[in-house]
């Protein structure tokens, strides 16, 4: 992947103006203060391989993002989708974590990656 491919697009509410999309979900943290989902997004090509309810497919992109989850009982986690959009919405693979095990996986990630002998990547 080419240093052009691996550019991340990011989203924040700031670059929505003034509306309020439903989206946005305010609501109260637990010290009662008002506050606002951002949904902060990190989009990526991406280059590889996931498994769906179909089996195997390549993948194009990947979205990380921190917000409400759909599944996990958390108020807020973070997301990551593995995606290839032109076969559908069944081409995706998602995950929901809390921010310690997001953080603990980035970390893994980069601590592998950095071991890995140069000829190999």
């Amino acid at each position: 992947m080419d240093d052009e491919a691996a550019e991340v697009n990011r989203t924040t509410s700031a670059d929505l103006g003034p509306l309020n999309p439903g989206w946005l979900n305010p609501g109260l943290d637990d010290e009662g203060e008002l506050f606002v989902c951002t949904y902060i997004t990190a989009n990526v090509q991406a280059q590889g391989s996931a498994k769906g309810p179909d089996g195997w497919f390549a993948i194009t992109d990947a979205s990380v993002y921190f917000d409400h989850p759909v599944h996990a009982q958390l108020g807020h986690s973070l997301n990551i989708d593995l995606r290839n959009p032109t076969l559908g919405p069944a081409a995706r693979v998602a995950a929901e974590l809390t921010a310690e095990s997001a953080r603990a996986l980035a970390l893994a990630i980069l601590e592998i990656l950095d071991g890995v002998p140069a000829g190999l990547t």
